[in-house]
């Protein structure tokens, strides 16, 4: 069995295995064992999560094995004969609990496949016995739990019993973590810092443990005067590179167990939930989890380490932390500060956040355990996955030569790359590697996600900087500057570069229309097409996907990239009041404000625009809908009662809002996240009046990827 602080552990019972199996547990020699195929199939949606994107990356970057990938959720096609491999791990992307998630020609693929299926499972409390059918269905034989080893057979009692479990963290150490030589405790500007959410109600009291532990905290440092940055709102989030810095700016940082102890194994619990809010939608949480939840909570069986608290680690900042197991990983006084869930100890707790001295202490010591033993890295994680895999899976025939001869060539005197169709990779260059050790000579798989182009105002730029109207857009290279297009003839993507911009034509374009741009192969250049909407939120031309990508529904080999929005000229102005441009794919942050002063006077109890003001609002233009924006309404209120709010693509507001009875001045802000339509969105600044209301300043701004 493999020791249980290096996050793998087999779930069956140590004292009913023979001699035999333990041997097969031991470490395998990689030059007794040949190298094994592997494909890994994982929901290509869901990488753009940085613990997602570290997971799947991982096989690839450290397996001793050859890995590929594929997408194979939704209704992705199937072009290859998986029987070729030697192994399929279905990835915990793919989610088992909901029947719809694998695409149906992949979920007969793997049922008939006749090698080694391995699952990787998470969220297990989730509809937990279609999961299990799931694993009986595809043939699985060994799953990859979060699930404790003491509890597996409990909850997967419908599960074949010659499936093997092996228990595993939900995640581990970032792979390319953003972070230096982390600074002294004594040196950072934030004396307690974190960032939780609330959660679903469904989830129950340990999910609801990370919202709870902010909020009360928050409460006591208000109330004792001690500065903090403690927020639990959505707007409030922050990712990528941000995060680490944010962790490197704090002394301590606030953490308790993931995860969920409810399982919802056949729905029931989702049913009556769902059918209590509909018949009263302001039902609370201790109403619902009084009545419904608390019936299906299991305590203590699914409480984890998450690997936020692994990153609060790598910034050394120290932690304190909600009592708990931590999965076995941390040891309270010693690698961290326990507070009690009544906040009980809560003096004790703030008298050591105030010594430096002890943080630093402890802050090393937990450093020193988890990042310096590298037993909690995913090169550790995969090597003991490989030990697994060795001992089961056998070396498939005919597997290397039907590898080689769908692996393309890369010509040097050619920019064009003949793919391996559909082994694509979602992580970007780091697993864009080359597959040499398959082939007799050099070779380059071909993405059809890789598109190295943006829609930019300057041909010199493929980002726009500050406010500009003009007349030509271009589509500027990203990167080396290729771009993978589907040729339609051979059923295949091809790859090109193009080091130069791509002028988009833009003659004779009607004003205040949408445009969709597509790029496509034109004899032997990139060429750039538009196509324009006949309606803000409406579509001429369908987009279609063909292995996960956007193309032309009438022309597959046209490729799209993003869509811009003409003014009343016909040209295209950007800027961060209307925002006109919206690139697809390489989407960056991009911001949105507005902001207007005038003191006036507004007495009437209906809504309208801010001070009459027609250009009381923010523009902005989304061409495929798949993230939401935040945004946040600033504004002063006074003289009488009345308020400001948002409204959307109309001047009437709703809630959140300002809102202030009184004569003295009321200046603050509420915030919102909306899921945008898609085409030309407005959000307007409102006012609704009464006797002596006024308001003098309104400031509306938000942001969003595009």
């Amino acid at each position: 069995m493999f020791p249980y602080f290096s996050g793998l552990v087999q779930a069956d019972d140590p004292a009913s295995r023979s001699s035999s199996a333990s041997d097969a547990h031991s470490p395998v020699r990689s030059s007794v064992r040949p190298k094994l195929n592997v494909l890994v199939i994982y929901d290509h949606y869901s990488t753009h999560i940085k613990t997602v994107q570290d997971h799947v990356r991982s096989f690839r970057e450290f397996s001793r094995h050859h890995v590929y990938y594929a997408p194979g959720t939704h209704e992705v096609p199937l072009h290859f004969d998986v029987n070729r491999f030697d192994v399929i791990i279905v990835h915990y992307s793919v989610r088992m609990a909901f029947d719809w998630h694998m695409s149906k020609v992949f979920r007969e693929a793997i049922t008939a496949f006749e090698g080694l299926k391995v699952l990787f499972i998470q969220d297990e409390y989730d509809f937990t016995w279609q999961s299990s059918r799931m694993i009986n269905e595809l043939g699985i034989r060994v799953v990859f739990s979060c699930v404790p080893q003491q509890h597996v057979r409990q909850i997967y009692s419908k599960v074949d019993p010659r499936v093997e479990f092996f228990n595993v963290l939900t995640g581990y150490l970032p792979i390319d973590p953003p972070v230096g030589e982390p600074r002294p405790i004594a040196s950072r500007p934030i004396l307690l810092g974190y960032r939780g959410r609330k959660g679903l109600d469904r989830y129950g009291s340990l999910a609801r443990e990370k919202y709870l532990i902010g909020v009360k905290m928050r409460e006591i440092c208000d109330a004792r005067g001690i500065p903090c940055d403690i927020e639990w709102d959505e707007n409030k989030r922050i990712y990528g590179d941000d995060w680490f810095r944010f962790l490197c700016d704090c002394k301590v940082t606030l953490g308790a167990e993931s995860g969920s102890n409810v399982f919802d194994f056949d729905g029931s619990l989702d049913r009556m939930l769902k059918d209590a809010v509909q018949e009263k939608p302001d039902i609370s949480y201790e109403e619902l989890h009084a009545r419904f939840v608390a019936a299906y909570e299991r305590p203590d069986t699914m409480n984890q380490i998450s690997p936020r608290i692994f990153e609060s680690i790598m910034a050394k900042s120290a932690l304190v932390l909600f009592e708990g197991k931590y999965s076995g990983v941390l040891q309270p006084h010693t690698h961290f500060i326990p507070l009690r869930k009544d906040f009980g100890n809560i003096d004790e707790v703030l008298t050591k956040i105030h010594d430096d001295r002890y943080l630093q202490r402890l802050a090393n010591a937990a450093y020193d355990h988890v990042i310096g033993s590298g037993e909690f890295t995913y090169a550790r994680f995969v090597e003991n996955v490989d030990q697994v895999i060795d001992a089961r899976a056998k070396k498939r025939t005919g597997v290397q030569r039907y590898i080689t001869t769908v692996i393309a060539i890369e010509h040097p005197a050619s920019d064009v790359v003949q793919p391996m169709h559909l082994f694509t990779d979602p992580i970007g260059e780091k697993l864009m590697k080359t597959l040499s050790s398959l082939c007799s000579s050099p070779a380059n798989v071909a993405d059809p996600a890789r598109c190295e182009f943006r829609i930019s105002a300057t041909p010199d730029s493929p980002y726009n900087v500050g406010e500009m109207t003009t007349p030509t857009l271009f589509l500027v290279p990203v990167g080396t500057g290729k771009i993978s297009l589907y040729k339609v003839l051979a059923c295949e993507w091809k790859s090109y570069r193009q080091t130069t911009p791509i002028e988009i034509p833009m003659a004779q374009l009607q004003p205040n229309c949408n445009y969709d741009v597509f790029v496509h192969h034109d004899e032997n250049h990139l060429a750039a097409k538009v196509v324009s909407w006949p309606s803000d939120h409406v579509r001429t031309t369908a987009l279609s996907r063909i292995d996960g990508i956007l193309v032309h529904s009438d022309q597959p080999g046209h490729r799209y990239v993003g869509t811009f929005r003409t003014d009343e000229n016909g040209q295209v102005t950007d800027r961060p009041a209307s925002r006109s441009i919206w690139n697809y794919q390489n989407r960056v942050g991009v911001s949105l404000q507005n902001s207007l002063t005038g003191d006036h006077a507004f007495e009437s109890r209906e809504w309208r625009a801010w001070n009459d003001d027609a250009r009381a609002k923010v523009e902005f233009l989304v061409g495929f809908v798949e993230e939401p924006v935040t945004l946040t309404l600033g504004g002063n209120v006074y003289g009488g009662d009345g308020m400001l709010a948002m409204g959307i693509n109309a001047p009437v507001g709703f809630s959140p809002t300002i809102r202030n009875a009184n004569p003295y001045i009321l200046e603050g802000s509420v915030s919102r996240i909306e899921v945008p339509a898609m085409g030309w969105n407005r959000v307007h600044i409102c006012e609704y009046g009464g006797p002596g209301f006024r308001s003098s300043m309104a400031i509306l701004s938000g942001a969003f990827q595009g």
